[in-house]
């Protein structure tokens, strides 16, 4: 099951009494779980006696299975998470194992992880008892509609051109945009519609940088100033969220070239991969300019940082400075 089925069954108010919440969305995890605490315990009164939180390090298994096994307050249901589920010792997932199959009606629980290995007897003893719901990052169409579902929670429209400059500013972690869509919001105000200016000016009151001006720069050599504003990125996006914007970026100029060579015109190229107007004569510029070397030579250096940053302790900001310096010479 994945998330937007899950939201789904809540609204419905179907919710089972076991969950295993797995994935790297951790934003999408906590609004599920809050979803399903509103649904289970209402009232501040329902939640303060029932609703705890654990972590799979320091948990203390008996401790838990006690508070699972006692009897609600105020309220006909409780709740029980423990986060950093990963950490959980072999024993104390045997434990649970066995519980689930007595546990009482009464407890919902819910375990957060990153992976699980499904030939695991806790893995199976969850499906057994409830559900597994994949949290994975929203990509693409998906993204885009949650933005602007989020502003329209906000009784704001954004526009096709300033939801393409947000992405870009903000990256793609939900919790990033959530920020930058509740600034935005108090920044236009009363009024209802959301302008690409009204980003660009918001932008520069808060001196922010984008994925655009960095790329702006290497391309014009310019290590120095390249270096500055990856310095200000890394001040709000993770080393490996920049790789896979950089990586983004970079697949889009291929695409852009490989169709500039089928003689697609300029405003399809815009439209196939989502460059606004206000950006496509400088994008396809830019997608000219690069040889079919120069792309593959720079998808293997951001396949090589993105290796060094997963298995080595090369520090982030290291292997990404390197990494423009080297982009920069190559532009």
């Amino acid at each position: 099951m994945y998330s937007h089925e899950l939201l789904e069954e809540i609204r419905k108010g179907e919710i089972s009494q076991v969950y295993l919440f797995q994935g790297e969305e951790e934003y999408l995890k906590t609004e599920a779980l809050n979803r399903i605490k509103k649904a289970l315990l209402p009232t501040s009164a329902a939640e303060g006696f029932n609703f705890r939180i654990f972590y799979g390090k320091d948990l203390n298994c008996a401790e838990f299975l006690e508070e699972a096994n006692t009897f609600p307050v105020l309220s006909n249901n409780k709740l029980l998470v423990i986060k950093e589920g990963d950490k959980l010792h072999l024993s104390s997932r045997n434990k649970i194992s066995q519980a689930l199959a007595v546990l009482p009606s009464s407890a919902c629980l819910i375990f957060f992880v990153q992976k699980v290995d499904k030939r695991q007897k806790f893995f199976q003893a969850v499906q057994k008892k409830g559900k597994c719901v994949y949290f994975y990052p929203l990509k693409d169409e998906n993204l885009k509609l949650w933005v602007t579902a989020q502003f329209k929670q906000r009784k704001k429209i954004i526009s096709p051109e300033a939801l393409f400059f947000l992405l870009d500013k903000a990256g793609r972690q939900l919790e990033d945009l959530e920020k930058e869509i509740e600034k935005i919001s108090l920044f236009v105000g009363s009024r209802p519609q959301v302008e690409l200016n009204d980003l660009i000016t918001a932008s520069s009151e808060y001196q922010t940088y984008t994925l655009y001006d960095l790329l702006d720069k290497i391309m014009e050599r310019e290590t120095h100033a390249s270096l500055k504003i990856l310095s200000r990125l890394m001040e709000s996006k993770r080393g490996t969220e920049l790789i896979g914007l950089f990586y983004w970026q970079y697949s889009r100029l291929w695409k852009a070239k490989f169709l500039q060579g089928q003689g697609i015109s300029p405003q399809q190229i815009g439209r196939k991969l989502g460059v606004p107007d206000y950006y496509l004569s400088k994008f396809l510029n830019k997608a000219g300019s690069f040889s079919k070397e120069e792309l593959e030579k720079a998808f293997r250096k951001l396949l090589q940082v993105d290796l060094s940053l997963k298995s080595t302790q090369m520090p982030p900001r290291l292997a990404l400075e390197l990494l423009v310096i080297n982009l920069c010479a190559a532009a």
